[in-house]
């Protein structure tokens, strides 16, 4: 038997069935950094990423979970591949994603140092195979954008660092996070130059992005994750890091139907709901009679 006591501190339990999307949905998603021709997947880069040269190191790597699964892939400065690229494949179950995390960095010791640049791909498909049901997916991107130059600059010579991350729907923009820490021509956030010079340039947090598809749908994203820098000034520096990971943050049905939450915010059904309140009700009639019995002895 349950008592009244067990059901009242009993703690939620997350549903795991909760966590998983919905079989009318069929949700891709893939990265890459294009550090050869046959690996380019995004029409933006026309050219691969350089190895680093001079003085200079760079790296990357690439990750996708799917079905709460990881794989992943690094590049380094020489562009040697470690793993599959592009890395990607379906996206099953709320928290899965794809993701790339790249830095650099360089020093002009009397040559030039280049790292020019870490070219990263991304792209996600979004598919309803309902012929009745709506539904919206939110999207979350974790990111974080850190850029740094420094050292003697004479226009055209100093040192710079450009981060940036894109995800696009055709030609809107759903999300970019882009700086440029430059000694020679000053920094820039986006395209607006913040009157500084080779200061520290940073950029992170949390975003998210919902998307409605509507029975038959299907939407095509496409983004950018770039990393350059260069020194060209003897003691000139840069060092600059970028990291992002889109990932799919809850699944709802707008049609009225079963939807995937974070297992965390949704308690699982134990079976207890439908006694709780009646309990609850016969402790607060037992309390309230306790109380009239103890003042009517003080009376009397």
């Amino acid at each position: 038997m349950v008592t009244a006591s067990a059901l009242l501190c009993a703690a939620p339990i997350g549903s795991a069935r909760a966590s998983v999307i919905s079989s009318d949905l069929a949700i891709t998603a893939h990265a890459n950094i294009s550090a050869n021709t046959s690996a380019i997947a995004d029409a933006t880069h026309a050219a691969a990423s350089p190895p680093a040269s001079g003085n200079a190191a760079q790296n990357a790597v690439v990750t996708w979970i799917s079905g709460g699964m990881s794989a992943s892939a690094s590049v380094d400065s020489s562009l040697a591949i470690r793993g599959p690229l592009p890395l990607g494949g379906p996206l099953l179950k709320l928290g899965d994603g794809v993701g790339i995390t790249s830095t650099m960095n360089g020093y002009d010791d009397g040559q030039p140092a280049t790292s020019d640049g870490l070219f990263g791909d991304y792209s996600l498909t979004l598919s309803n195979h309902s012929a009745s049901h709506a539904y919206q997916v939110s999207l979350q991107i974790d990111y974080a954008n850190s850029v740094q130059a420094s050292g003697p600059a004479a226009p055209p010579d100093g040192a710079f660092n450009i981060g940036l991350i894109t995800l696009n729907r055709g030609d809107t923009a759903l999300f970019f996070t882009n700086l440029t820490s430059d000694t020679a021509f000053g920094d820039k956030h986006d395209v607006l130059f913040t009157g500084t010079s080779g200061q520290n340039q940073s950029d992170s947090g949390v975003r998210t992005v919902d998307l409605t598809l509507r029975p038959g749908d299907t939407i095509q994203l496409q983004g950018q994750h770039d990393l350059r820098g260069g020194a060209s000034r003897t003691g000139a520096s840069y060092r600059g890091g970028l990291k992002a990971f889109i990932s799919l943050a809850a699944v709802s049905d707008l049609s009225g139907g079963v939807s995937a939450t974070p297992a965390a915010s949704k308690p699982a059904d134990t079976g207890h709901s439908s006694l709780m309140r009646p309990i609850v009700w016969d402790l607060l009639v037992l309390c309230v009679i306790a109380v009239l019995v103890l003042l009517r002895r003080r009376r009397k």
